[in-house]
């Protein structure tokens, strides 16, 4: 197979997922790192006709949508396996991916992360305080039923690791950089103590911040 490159914001949990799942098959890939204004421009609908993140290329084939990508990487790149054999388990792997889309990030990380992150840093305006403690009841309701998931289990189907942990892990350290969300996953031990075991695999420490801006942003001077 030819040349990946994946587009995308730093810092962005689902481009991170994306990248993670790459790192974790061994794949090379290139990674192209956006600017929020970057996401209306022609070019970049060419890639993602809704203008969100990531999107995926190889070979002038384009995929865009998180699941689609994870998906996609793990049926191209066979080998470790991140989807589960058995029917129950890849039922509760796709539930999982689709609680974190639906309930923990567009329900409430989505409203953290603009106005603990974005509103801030990048449009230099104060966050909506009301907003953030409603989002933190969410956050802290959906990270209970994935705790329940998880359960004593090392990974949330099992044994083995999928694409699921993959993605709940990105969204977790995406949280945990606000303080809603830190206080959120303190309040569920099992579900903090499975974000640090992720944290220590080799794709997770060469996908955070600092490593991607060492790895593909130019260097200055």
């Amino acid at each position: 197979m030819g040349d990946i490159s994946v587009h995308g914001m730093i810092g962005s949990p689902f481009v991170r997922s994306a990248l993670v799942a790459l790192e974790e098959k061994g794949q090379g890939y290139r990674f192209v790192p956006l600017k929020l204004d970057a996401l209306r421009t022609p070019e970049y609908r060419a890639l993602h006709p809704f203008g969100r993140v990531p999107a995926f290329e190889q070979d002038g084939f384009v995929v865009y949508e998180t699941q689609a990508i994870l998906r996609h990487v793990d049926r191209a790149f066979p080998e470790p396996a991140l989807t589960p054999r058995g029917l129950e388990a890849a039922a509760r792997m796709d539930q999982v991916l689709n609680t974190i889309d639906s309930y923990l990030f567009a329900d409430a990380g989505a409203v953290l992360g603009f106005n603990r992150i974005i509103a801030p840093r990048i449009l230099k305006v104060d966050p909506d305080e009301e907003a953030c403690a409603r989002a933190e009841k969410r956050v802290a309701r959906a990270l209970g039923v994935l705790a329940g998931v998880l359960g004593d289990k090392p990974h949330l189907t099992g044994d083995a690791m999928t694409l699921a942990d993959i993605a709940l892990a990105c969204h977790l350290d995406f949280l945990a950089a606000t303080p809603e969300g830190e206080r959120a996953i303190a309040m569920v031990p099992r579900l903090a103590a499975f974000g640090l075991r992720m944290a220590e695999r080799s794709s997770f420490v060469d996908t955070t911040i600092p490593a991607l801006v060492r790895r593909f942003l130019p260097k200055k001077g």
